[in-house]
């Protein structure tokens, strides 16, 4: 310190606190320390709600910068697809799964702005045949607070997205042969949630999410086309312990994506205007753990 006055980051809870002084320079002795007591007086919100929600919003952020988190959705997915090439259309269910790992930081203590990177693997079985497909995104987070509602966070960013393109075909003996393969996507990323905390351990947030799929990384066919996808869904959190938070729910998500037929790549001929399509909605069980570190 080199002033008589220091900036707090935010306003201190009531009741008594002490400060602690040393001075300190090159070639002298340290000073002896200074201690006062003393109470903080018309300094923020002091009446009893103000206090208990500025406890309550440590329900549902690690006390750390950087935080880690750990995730999983467990899924009922449903494919839908279409294929100009071969004239045939897949539809089935599947339960399938979404591994997440991600790493984040908020630069530094009661920051609105942060950074976080996650990367998802996610998989599902159709008989004896199992298929897995990756993502991964560079988020950029802003952070509000809105009183006794809680906390508004806004997403913006930039993820690359993979999904199968299930191709389905009768074969000799009158079965239903599986030709998988992939898509990806880049493009950006845009979400929002609402967070608010009941008490000082329990929370519950609703959130919605959006991706715009503008670029085609890899086809299956002559070129990807522009889709949309979404994501909306409701998480309840647990403060397990000061760096450690646990959160479970629900969530509902469309993910879409179109490509151009390959001429000659298949058993018919294609309309040059055709397109190929394919849907995959499903309803996901998410567990997650948040780590500050």
């Amino acid at each position: 310190m080199s002033e008589n006055k220091r900036q707090l980051a935010r306003p201190l809870h009531s009741g008594s606190y002490r400060v602690t002084v040393k001075s300190l320079a090159s070639k002298r002795s340290s000073s002896e320390d200074a201690i006062r007591e003393f109470q903080p007086q018309n300094v923020g919100a002091r009446s009893p709600a103000a206090i208990e929600q500025v406890r309550a919003e440590r329900t549902y952020e690690s006390k750390s910068v950087v935080f880690a988190l750990a995730s999983y959705y467990l899924t009922m997915v449903k494919y839908d697809g279409n294929n100009e090439e071969f004239r045939s259309k897949t539809s089935y269910d599947a339960v399938g799964g979404t591994g997440r790992i991600g790493l984040g930081t908020w630069f530094k203590e009661e920051s609105r702005m942060g950074l976080l990177g996650v990367v998802d693997m996610s998989g599902f079985s159709i008989g004896d045949q199992t298929f897995t497909y990756l993502s991964g995104a560079v988020e950029g987070v802003y952070r509000h607070r809105l009183g006794a509602v809680g906390q508004l966070r806004g997403v913006l960013g930039a993820q690359y997205r993979e999904l199968p393109v299930t191709i389905g075909r009768i074969g000799s003996s009158n079965t239903t042969n599986f030709e998988q393969q992939k898509i990806a996507n880049l493009g950006p990323l845009l979400g929002v949630s609402l967070t608010h905390a009941f008490y000082q351990k329990l929370g519950v947030q609703v959130n919605a999410q959006m991706f715009y799929g503008a670029t085609t990384m890899n086809s299956p066919g002559a070129g990807g086309k522009p889709t949309t996808s979404y994501q909306v869904g409701f998480l309840g959190s647990l403060k397990l312990s000061e760096r450690l938070i646990g959160l479970a729910g629900y969530a509902y998500r469309v993910e879409s994506a179109q490509y151009s037929p390959s001429s000659g790549s298949g058993s018919f001929s294609v309309n040059p205007d055709a397109v190929n399509n394919i849907t995959i909605s499903g309803h996901y069980i998410n567990l997650m753990m948040e780590y500050g570190f």
